[in-house]
């Protein structure tokens, strides 16, 4: 989600909504990027994928 292509960075937020949505226990190793650094990208698209 830190790429710097606006597709791949689109891409991976649906990947990983779709795989936290059945395994939510993969994304709590991850919660700091996604409060930091993920939580401060402007692309509507990711956004969308990570609220």
């Amino acid at each position: 989600m830190l790429a710097e292509d606006p597709l791949v960075r689109m891409r991976a937020a649906d990947a990983v909504e779709k795989i936290t949505a059945s395994h939510p226990e993969y994304l709590a190793p991850h919660r700091k990027m996604l409060i930091g650094p993920v939580a401060r990208i402007d692309q509507k698209e990711v956004r969308w994928h990570v609220a």
